[in-house]
């Protein structure tokens, strides 16, 4: 599920989880920050915070995910980085994904979060700023297709959802299950080598430009990939990236070393939003 703060998701999600269950007799598991026993407002109140709740949902859902069982992530999920790790956790169990996106207007939303019980609602505070953080999932990209959209007082496409979660196309077999040739065993020194010059290069350059600024990483890191300067960057935040990259890419190597800074850069790019401040 995805969308801005009381959109519709959980009801959708329960409703689809009655389907499966009453019409195909499959074992369901619903996730959210509910069913985990966490308090919204106090977790998603800043980015250490939520980090956690994003780390336990996503922990939870690779304990129950199989090519049998349907698991329902109902949270916010307004990251495209964070949609791509659970796009890479269905490849790696082999079964099928479906995003199903809660269009919603911000205006109605917050009207329904301030009919909500008190335990389950966003402070406005909160609702006011996670409102406008949405990536709206782009089917274009293979971790966000299929994707259902969804609008308020519309009915649930439940045959829809059964037809994409039941037959629909598996994500494509990860890469390190493919004996890459000419991939050398040592690819790990050498990502991790490039990504340190990535970051190298960062540090000297956030020195120089401003935030927002775009500039070539190729003179010091061979990337031919340029370089959005979102935020200023401690060494602690480069590291932790490299390192989150690097994990990644040991589930998922990249088929070409000369590729590895261009796709490190790309990395940064597309998760900066998780270590933004809060």
């Amino acid at each position: 599920m995805c969308g801005i703060p009381c959109s519709g998701k959980t009801t959708r999600a329960t409703e689809i989880k009655t389907y499966f269950e009453e019409e195909h007799k499959k074992d369901v598991v619903l996730i959210n920050e509910e069913t985990l026993g966490f308090d919204k407002n106090e977790y998603y109140k800043d980015g250490s915070t939520e980090k956690i709740i994003r780390a336990s949902l996503k922990s939870e859902v690779e304990r129950n995910l199989d090519s049998e069982t349907i698991v329902i992530i109902d949270s916010l999920n307004y990251i495209k980085g964070y949609r791509y790790e659970l796009y890479c956790l269905a490849r790696s169990a082999k079964t099928t994904l479906t995003n199903i996106y809660c269009e919603t207007d911000p205006e109605e939303a917050e009207k329904w979060n301030s009919e909500r019980d008190q335990s389950v609602a966003f402070s406005d505070e909160l609702f006011h700023d996670y409102k406008g953080r949405l990536e709206i999932p782009n089917p274009a990209q293979r971790w966000d297709c299929p994707c259902i959209m969804l609008r308020p007082y519309e009915d649930t496409p439940l045959e829809q959802v059964e037809k994409a979660v039941i037959s629909g196309k598996l994500p494509r077999a990860p890469v390190s299950n493919k004996h890459e040739e000419n991939l050398e065993t040592n690819y790990i020194y050498e990502l991790d080598k490039k990504c340190s010059l990535v970051n190298d290069f960062i540090i000297v350059k956030q020195q120089e430009f401003n935030e927002g600024d775009t500039i070539s990483a190729a003179e010091m890191t061979g990337s031919t990939k340029l370089l959005t300067l979102h935020k200023i960057y401690s060494p602690i935040e480069l590291k932790n990236m490299k390192k989150e990259f690097i994990n990644l890419s040991k589930l998922h190597p990249p088929k070409e070393k000369d590729n590895f800074a261009d796709q490190y850069i790309a990395f940064i790019d597309s998760n900066y939003e998780q270590e933004d401040d809060y």
